[in-house]
């Protein structure tokens, strides 16, 4: 009897561990949910820290004031992004006023396929009972969303933008209280904790992927604009922009990013259909060019994650964040990456997130 009770009460210990631990992730989940005006800003931030951190230690060791330092890059980070801002908003209004338009030309054009299609069917009452279940319901339904879809990532776009102000006053105290952050951590923690022996490793890691991401975002961005500008499609500039934050999502990022110049190029009509489709090969092999041969030479196999884990972290992070959070969604899985892989205890975390090739070189070695 008295084994039973202990073993029952082993499992009452048990089954109330786990629900405090599930517990406690569902109220991180809340806050997080419920916190996301000012936590979005401040991971923003975070980011753009590991950008400017370099040049402020640079001016810093060359017996610039701190203070000075600080503001120089800051004055260069208010440059940057009212450049960005204004040639978003230069590149965005005349879709927005053209919009209704090109919906009007994508109905037209989608409804000429399907009358094309429907002639390959013999039957004459099932090509009309067909035609009129595409042409009233389902394609009237699908350019809809797919219109809500770009102003949307329009939306996103100008919202990521548009928490400059906080995101701003978050990277000056960062960046004016970064200097003491090591002593501050040393203190708390003790300088032989493995957190403070790993966190020069992890802040080196985390900035260095940040920077490559940044850069093959600005390649993928000027590349995939200046090919559309030279193909002729519409709007080539603004959908360079949109290229730049879609490429912190992998694959899928890619994916979004070409649909919407491949649909202006099919509506337009001084474009023939061969020329629509060598459009989407090239923007194909763009995309795969800097992502095969260029991205993992400068982000490093060290950051690859698994593509489950890369689907998780978008619906997760987009749950909680909505579109901004898919897009910081995969940087955040990755420095969490990089901060277990220096810290011997939450090693095999970084492992379970590791993707089939680093798993594979392993194996290997």
């Amino acid at each position: 009897m008295s084994i039973s009770r202990a073993r029952m009460s082993q499992k009452i210990g048990v089954m109330g561990s786990v629900a405090l631990k599930l517990g406690a992730v569902a109220l991180i989940g809340f806050m997080l949910s419920y916190l996301k005006t000012l936590l979005i800003p401040l991971v923003l931030a975070a980011f753009v820290v590991m950008l400017l951190m370099p040049l402020v230690n640079f001016l810093a060791g060359h017996r610039w004031p701190r203070w000075l330092a600080v503001l120089t890059a800051q004055l260069l980070l208010t440059v940057l992004s009212v450049g960005v801002i204004y040639a978003l908003i230069v590149a965005a209004t005349p879709v927005v006023k053209s919009w209704p338009k090109y919906q009007a030309e994508l109905t037209q054009k989608s409804q000429e396929l399907v009358n094309r299609g429907l002639n390959l069917l013999s039957n004459d009452s099932q090509r009309q009972q067909v035609k009129e279940i595409l042409v009233s319901e389902v394609l009237p339904t699908v350019i809809s969303k797919g219109g809500s879809v770009v102003q949307k990532s329009l939306t996103v776009t100008t919202g990521l933008f548009g928490s400059l102000g906080l995101t701003w006053i978050y990277c000056l105290f960062i960046l004016l209280e970064s200097h003491g952050f090591r002593s501050k951590f040393a203190s708390a923690l003790g300088r032989g904790n493995p957190v403070m022996v790993a966190m020069a490793g992890i802040a080196t890691d985390v900035r260095a992927y940040v920077i490559a991401k940044t850069f093959t975002g600005l390649l993928t961005g000027l590349c995939l604009g200046a090919f559309l500008s030279i193909c002729g499609v519409d709007f080539a500039m603004l959908w360079g922009l949109i290229a730049f934050p879609l490429n912190f999502i992998p694959t899928l990022g890619c994916i979004i990013a070409i649909i919407p110049p491949l649909l202006c190029a099919f509506v337009d009509p001084a474009l023939a259909w061969w020329a629509v489709l060598g459009i989407g090969l090239g923007m194909v092999v763009i995309n795969g060019a800097i992502g095969s041969f260029v991205e993992p030479r400068v982000v490093g196999q060290a950051v690859n994650l698994s593509p489950l884990v890369v689907f998780l972290s978008m619906m997760i992070w987009g749950v909680l964040w909505g579109t901004v959070g898919m897009i910081l969604g995969v940087p955040l899985v990755v420095a969490i990456k990089l901060v277990c892989a220096r810290i011997p205890t939450l090693k095999p975390i970084s492992i379970i997130l590791e993707g089939p090739k680093v798993i594979k070189k392993r194996l290997e070695a």
